[in-house]
């Protein structure tokens, strides 16, 4: 979802953590999904609604949106939208843009690669957070260009394959997500105060990262699930002197064990609003 343009900070007993340029994106790695350890670096700068899909090969593919001017809009109504991201092959990240065709996409808003195909929210209107739209928005993927799923102030979508059951997590509305399986995808739960899902699987587990506000601040919060029905409790997976800020969390393998990557909106907050996303 799209950074609110201004934060307010809470008082912590812990030290905060130094002013970072909006929009980067910082590193967390862990051999346990439990404990992190934070990266000095950034591996990105003005990139957001991040999106990470493991390649066949081991590749880790990073998408989202891009905030630093690389989207050029003439040039998308000629050829079709850019998606740009990162790919890391196991060595160092590099900068990497691919090409998806949609008749209907004027952007690839939340994109997130899956499997072959990338997923997506398409909307009518060009200006403002598509959070806040009145009309439906599209839940689509491509190819086969296909709806998945309408509905007002559904962003964010998560698709997975757990048990040979595929599923969707979604953003919907206010600072909730909701469950959708089976085929047309139907809603099976909603999860409050937690918004912008990752899911993923491992060991035979559903894992459904999101954000939550925690203590003034919006930090990377993980649940569980043995079945795809039963979670447990999303808990807070950094601690508060990790980062001002951890938005759009994903998570995936990284050297035997495994890389948590967020965006830091700094201290004075997020950017202007993307004209084609949040």
């Amino acid at each position: 979802m799209l950074p609110a343009a201004l934060l307010t900070f809470a008082c912590f007993q812990h030290e905060m953590p130094p002013p970072r340029p909006p929009s980067s994106v910082y590193a967390f790695t862990s051999t346990d999904l439990q404990r992190w350890t934070p990266e000095p670096e950034p591996i990105a700068e003005k990139l957001e609604s991040l999106g990470l899909t493991v390649r066949p090969d081991g590749e880790l593919w990073v998408t989202g949106i891009d905030m630093g001017g690389k989207h050029n809009p003439i040039r998308a109504k000629i050829i079709g939208p850019a998606l740009f991201g990162l790919r890391f092959d196991g060595t160092s990240w590099v900068e990497e843009t691919w090409w998806f065709k949609d008749p209907e996409a004027v952007a690839f808003i939340d994109p997130q690669i899956f499997e072959d195909s990338l997923w997506f929210v398409s909307r009518q209107g060009t200006h403002g957070d598509p959070a806040e739209d009145k009309d439906p928005n599209d839940i689509r993927s491509t190819p086969p260009a296909q709806t998945r799923l309408r509905g007002v102030a559904l962003v964010d979508p998560s698709p997975v394959r757990f048990r040979d059951s595929l599923m969707l997590f979604v953003t919907d509305g206010h600072n909730q997500v909701s469950q959708f399986t089976g085929d047309p995808f139907q809603k099976a739960q909603t999860f409050n105060n937690v918004s912008v899902p990752f899911a993923f699987v491992h060991d035979d587990t559903l894992y459904v990262v999101a954000q939550r506000p925690l203590n003034g601040r919006r930090q990377p919060v993980m649940a569980s699930s043995t079945d795809g029905r039963s979670f447990t409790e999303f808990k807070a997976l950094l601690s508060p002197e990790h980062a001002r800020t951890c938005t759009s969390p994903v998570i995936g393998p990284y050297k035997g064990g495994w890389i948590l990557l967020c965006v830091d909106e700094g201290i004075e907050g997020a950017p202007a609003p993307n004209p084609q996303g949040h």
